[in-house]
C-alpha cells in the first residue's frame, strides 16, 4: 500500500478557510488560462478533503512498543492533530531508503491525539524496529467530481482535459506528497485494466470512448475523448476514482508547509479545458481552486455511574464530585436558547466524561467561508458512522430528536430523555445557514447541505451547535466518530 519516497517539500500560498470539521476556503477570480474563453461554469468537488498525513519518527520505535513520537519540525505534519482512531499508519524508511511499509505491517491509531501533541498510540505492537527519521504515513483519498457547463459546444471526438497538481517527483508511488495529489495505482487507461467496467471513471450526461491518465512532474493530465456531443449551456459532470478501493483514487496531499496551522486549508489549482480532437485548438479553459484541510474528531466518554452517600439522618444530601464547565450562551442556535457546556478546537469536539444521564451536553463550532466564485458555494456535512467504541462494539444511537428528525429533516429536540447525538445551525455573519430555529438534525453518511449561497461572499459564518445525551443504560467506553465538512465553490 505504501512506498518510500523523498518528498519534495514546497511551501505554497495558503488561502484562509475555516475548517474541516471541515473543508474549504477559497479566494479566486475565475479566469481563462489560455487564449480561449472560460466555461460558463466549472468546479471540482473532493469526495474527501481531509489531508493525508506525512511526518517522521523522533527517537525511533523499539520492537514490542505501541507508542511513537512525531518530530516537531521539518515535515508537513509536525504533530498528530490530524490522526484519528482507526486511521491506518505505515512506517517507511528514511528518505530514499527502502520501499513499502517497514516490516510489511500496517498499524492502526488507537488513541485520541491532541492537536498540539507529538505522541501517538497504535496497534498491533511494533514488529521489528523503526529508526529515528523514518516516515510515518497515513493516506486519505476520495473520488474527484468535476462539473462543467460549456461555452463552446463540443462534437464527438473532441476532448475534455482535467489537469490535477502533482509533486515534482515521486508523484505516483502511493505515498502522499506535500505539493499535489499522488496518482497511486491508477492505470494510464481509466476505462480498462484494473479500472474495467468504468469503476474509475463515471460520466453523467455524456459518453466517452477513451479516458487516459498521464502523470508527469507537477501535474496529472486526464484526457477524455468524447463519443457524444456536449451542448453549450448544459451542465455535465464526471467522477474519477474507484468508490471503495483507496489506491485506485488520487491520494490527497499532505500539508504544503512545515509549520502547518490546524484548521487552515491549502489552496491548490486544477485546470479544466476542452479541445478539438487533435488537441491543437482549445475552446474553453478555466482555472479551479480546491482546498484540502484537516479533519475533525468528535468524541465522548461515558463514565461508570456510582452514587455514594454519607448522610446525617434525614438530611438527604448528595455529594457531587463533577462540576459542569461555565455555561456559555450561543444565541444563534436553538431559537436563542442554546448553552454550551464544553469547549472545542478547530479539529475536535470533545464532550469529555459523561456522568449525567438524560442530560444535554452541548458544544459549538463555527464555519467561515469567503469566496469570489460567481456562482456561489455549498458546504455539506456528513459522518463516517454513529458515535461508537473501537471496532463498533458499542454505539450511541443517532436518535430521532423528539420523534421526527433524520439526517435530511430537522425537528424539535428539547427533551433530554430522548437520547442521541445531533446538531442545529445558526447564522453569525450573513444568513446562509440551511436552517435556523429550535430544530435539530442528526448526521448521516450522505452529505447534507448546511450552508450555501448562489453568489460569492466577502465572509460568511455560521454556528454548528452539537447536542448529545445518553441514558443510564449506555455502556461505558470511549466513543467517537469522524465528521467531514466539504465546501465546494462554483466558478
Amino acid at each position: 500500500m505504501f512506498n518510500v519516497k523523498k518528498v519534495a517539500y514546497k511551501i505554497v500560498s495558503v488561502g484562509l478557510i475555516i475548517f474541516q470539521l471541515g473543508y474549504v476556503f477559497l479566494a479566486y477570480t475565475p479566469r481563462s488560462v489560455s487564449a480561449a474563453g472560460p466555461f460558463q461554469q466549472a468546479f471540482v468537488t473532493l469526495g474527501n478533503s481531509r489531508y493525508s498525513f506525512l511526518g517522521a519518527v523522533s527517537g525511533g520505535i523499539s520492537a514490542g512498543s505501541s507508542t511513537l513520537t512525531i518530530l516537531s519540525s521539518g515535515y508537513p505534519d509536525n504533530n498528530v492533530g490530524n490522526l484519528f482512531p482507526e486511521d491506518i499508519l505505515c512506517f517507511n524508511g528514511a528518505p530514499g531508503v527502502g520501499a513499502g511499509c517497514k516490516n510489511s505491517v500496517n498499524y492502526s491509531v488507537t488513541n485520541n491525539p491532541n492537536i498540539a501533541n507529538q505522541v501517538l498510540f497504535f496497534s498491533p505492537a511494533m514488529t521489528g524496529t523503526v529508526n529515528a527519521g523514518d516516515y510515518v504515513v497515513s493516506t486519505q483519498s476520495g473520488v474527484i467530481t468535476a462539473s462543467l457547463r460549456p461555452t463552446t459546444p463540443l462534437a464527438s471526438g473532441d476532448k475534455v482535459v482535467l489537469i490535477i497538481p502533482a509533486a515534482t517527483a515521486l508523484y505516483n508511488d502511493g505515498i502522499p506528497d506535500s505539493a499535489g495529489f499522488d496518482s497511486g495505482k491508477l492505470p494510464a487507461d481509466l476505462l480498462a485494466g484494473t479500472c474495467a467496467a468504468g469503476v474509475c471513471f463515471t460520466p453523467t450526461g455524456f459518453t466517452a470512448s477513451a479516458v487516459a491518465l498521464a502523470s508527469a512532474t507537477t501535474q496529472h493530465t486526464v484526457t477524455i475523448t468524447l463519443s457524444s456531443a456536449l451542448n453549450a449551456s448544459t451542465t455535465y459532470s464526471f467522477t474519477l476514482g474507484h468508490a471503495s478501493t483507496a489506491n485506485l483514487r488520487f491520494l490527497n496531499p499532505a500539508p504544503s508547509g512545515t509549520s502547518h496551522i490546524r484548521g487552515v486549508s491549502d489552496s491548490l489549482s486544477m485546470e479544466i479545458k476542452s479541445t478539438n480532437s487533435a488537441g491543437s485548438t482549445t475552446y474553453d479553459d478555466t482555472l479551479i481552486k480546491v482546498n484540502p484541510i484537516d479533519g475533525v474528531l468528535v468524541s465522548a466518554t461515558v463514565e461508570e455511574a456510582l452514587t455514594y452517600k454519607i448522610n446525617p439522618q434525614s438530611s438527604g444530601h448528595v455529594n457531587a464530585s463533577y462540576t459542569v464547565p461555565a455555561a456559555t450562551a450561543v444565541t444563534e442556535c436553538n431559537g436563542g436558547t442554546f448553552t454550551t457546556t464544553v469547549a472545542t478546537t478547530p479539529t475536535a469536539v470533545n464532550f469529555g466524561s459523561v456522568t449525567s444521564y438524560d442530560t444535554f451536553y452541548r458544544a459549538e463550532q463555527e464555519i467561515y467561508i469567503q469566496t469570489n466564485s460567481s456562482n456561489g458555494y455549498v458546504v455539506t456535512a456528513q459522518y463516517n458512522n454513529a458515535l461508537k467504541t473501537a471496532a463498533g462494539a458499542q454505539t450511541i444511537l443517532d436518535g430521532t430528536c423528539d420523534g421526527a428528525c433524520t439526517a435530511s429533516t430537522q425537528a424539535a429536540w428539547g427533551t433530554a430523555a430522548n437520547n442521541g447525538f445531533g446538531y442545529t445551525l445558526g447564522n453569525i455573519t450573513n444568513t446562509e445557514a440551511a436552517w435556523t430555529g429550535a430544530t435539530f438534525k442528526i448526521f448521516g453518511a450522505t452529505p447534507q447541505t448546511i450552508m450555501s449561497k448562489a453568489t460569492g461572499t466577502a465572509g460568511s459564518q455560521i454556528a454548528v451547535c452539537y447536542q448529545l445525551s445518553v441514558d443510564t443504560t449506555q455502556a461505558t467506553g470511549y466513543y467517537f466518530n469522524k465528521l467531514t465538512y466539504i465546501a465546494t465553490p462554483k466558478f
